[in-house]
């Protein structure tokens, strides 16, 4: 059967999955009928899906995407604290629900997107990380990036895509109720930034290009790299510690 997801219907789901909320309520209003010249209460079943965050260009962003698939003109509302853009379009809502929920601990990764090319999963881990990842940081002359979550099985899904992808990661407890999980080591984040390739959420490390050639030439090199990272973080000394 082909999958015909497309890359911007991927990137959606994982900004959603990041930052989104399906949510239904009963909406209960006193309308007036001119007709009959009297007010009645009308209550309503309704859903709605909202894509919530605080970076202005990613609220643009996630507004083209919804113009490219869907032809759907959406607004930013909310204060300076809570920026928010609402879908209410019933069929809309009904599509992006046929391949996961929203929610805290609801996502996980839609089978259409395990069975995609590599380019739509990738767009999808873009969605996720643009929403929800924590900006490169550095340790011990190397560097790391990470997603915090509650969603342990959608953390998962989404390190199968990574390693489908060549992009070494691990999932670990974080705390009590949270997760994380790391992509390490700056040959790993810089494959990470190629493959990728976050528009908003730029990644920026400063490696020794030099360095970094002699040890993508040398498999022993870069296998030590690896080892040195994982060692100096004792969450990272098993791929499937949690």
């Amino acid at each position: 059967m082909k999958n015909n997801m497309s890359n911007e219907k991927a990137e959606i789901l994982g900004l959603l999955c990041a930052e989104g909320t399906h949510y239904e309520y009963v909406s209960i209003e006193n309308r007036f009928f001119p007709k009959r010249g009297k007010y009645y209460t009308a209550i309503q079943n309704k859903k709605r899906i909202e894509f919530s965050n605080l970076n202005e260009k990613l609220l643009k962003r996630f507004q083209l995407l919804m113009k490219i698939v869907y032809g759907y003109k959406t607004k930013i509302t909310g204060s300076s604290d809570s920026r928010k853009i609402h879908i209410t379009k019933n069929y809309i809502i009904a599509d992006l629900l046929k391949y996961t929920d929203f929610g805290f601990n609801k996502w996980k990764v839609p089978r259409k997107i395990k069975n995609s090319s590599p380019k739509t999963k990738a767009a999808f881990i873009r969605g996720v990380y643009e929403g929800d990842g924590v900006r490169v940081q550095r340790r011990n002359k190397s560097h790391y990036l990470f997603f915090d979550m509650g969603n342990y099985g959608g953390l998962i899904g989404l390190k199968e895509l990574l390693i489908e992808l060549e992009i070494k990661a691990n999932v670990h407890k974080n705390n009590r109720n949270m997760f994380r999980l790391m992509v390490y080591g700056t040959l790993n984040v810089l494959k990470f930034k190629k493959i990728i390739n976050p528009r908003i959420k730029r990644i920026h490390v400063n490696a020794e290009v030099a360095e970094i050639k002699k040890i993508n030439g040398n498999p022993a090199r870069r296998l030590a790299a690896d080892q040195k990272i994982a060692g100096s973080n004792p969450a990272l000394s098993s791929l499937e510690r949690w």
